[in-house]
C-alpha cells in the first residue's frame, strides 16, 4: 500500500482513542520496536502527543539520545507481532527480524517506520513544567 499525506490537523482521529502503537526509534545503526499503549493527544494544532516510555525500556536511550521516533498504528493482522515485540527487549534481540518486520526510512526523521498503513513521525519537544512534574519525588512532601 502506497503512502499518501494526511493533514496534521486529522492526526488526533487516528490515536484517539487511543490504539496500541509500535513506537519505532533509531541510534547509532541500531533500530527497535516497542509496542506502546499508554498515550494521548495533548494539542491538536499542531498535534502534540504525550507518551508515557520508561527509563528501563530500551528505547528510552534512543529516544532521549536523538529525540525522534516514529508512531506505528498496526492492523490488527499485526497483533502476534506487536505482542511478541511488548514481551522482548531489544537489548537481547532484534525485534525487526525475529517478528518479520520491516524496518523503513522515515521520511523526516532518523527513527525507521515500520511500513504499516499509518505511520507518523515526531520529533520531542522539551517542557520544563513536564520535567518539574516527572522529576518530582513521591516522598519529597509536594503534592
Amino acid at each position: 500500500m502506497a503512502k499518501r499525506s494526511f493533514p496534521l490537523a486529522k492526526v488526533y482521529g487516528l490515536l484517539e482513542p487511543g490504539p496500541v502503537v509500535l513506537l519505532t526509534t533509531a541510534r547509532k545503526g541500531k533500530a527497535n520496536v516497542m509496542t506502546m499503549s499508554w498515550h494521548t493527544m495533548m494539542e491538536f494544532e499542531p498535534p502534540l502527543v504525550g507518551c508515557v516510555v520508561s527509563g528501563r525500556d530500551y528505547s528510552f536511550a534512543a529516544l532521549k539520545a536523538t529525540r525522534q521516533c516514529v508512531l506505528n498504528i498496526p492492523t490488527a493482522a499485526l497483533a502476534p507481532q506487536v505482542v511478541g515485540c511488548g514481551n522482548s527487549s531489544g537489548r537481547r534481540v532484534d525485534k525487526f527480524a525475529a517478528f518479520g518486520l520491516t524496518p523503513l526510512p522515515a521520511a523526516q526523521v532518523e527513527a525507521l517506520s515500520r511500513g504499516m498503513s499509518v505511520s507518523h513521525e515526531y520529533s520531542l519537544v522539551s517542557d520544563p513544567a513536564a520535567r518539574r512534574i516527572t522529576s518530582a519525588s513521591p516522598s519529597s512532601g509536594e503534592s
